[in-house]
């Protein structure tokens, strides 16, 4: 991921406006099923997107400051989600912005597991 934003700094990217693959939802063995069940594996996959992205962001003088922030900020916001770090959530600006555009039921299940601790 990383490495195809930071290549597609240095060259041409078209926009192919087609389905070109598809996703299975909650498919077994799949990498992203794997992923959830290793709570620290996901951790340590979100730390190394948030250093790849701020090394582009350096690389780049910072040209695509708002995007590269904002997908940081999206991974920040699920490592506090698998630490159970909720209220980080609300004292950060950024980290709130993102939970108030998430669906309805992502929030209402946040709400929950702030209220019972889960």
């Amino acid at each position: 991921y990383s490495k195809a934003i930071y290549l597609s700094t240095k060259g041409h990217v078209h926009y192919i406006g087609e389905t070109m693959s598809a996703y299975r939802q909650n498919a077994i063995g799949s990498w992203s099923s794997r992923l959830a069940e290793d709570e620290e594996k996901e951790i340590q996959h979100c730390n190394n997107l948030i250093s790849g992205l701020s090394s582009i962001n350096n690389v780049t003088d910072q040209k695509y400051d708002l995007p590269i922030r904002f997908a940081i900020k999206n991974a920040e916001y699920r490592i506090c989600i698998i630490k159970r770090k909720y209220r980080l959530i609300f004292a950060d600006k950024e980290l709130r912005n993102i939970f108030v555009h998430k669906p309805l039921k992502h929030k209402f299940k946040l709400f929950l597991k702030m209220l019972f601790r889960c």
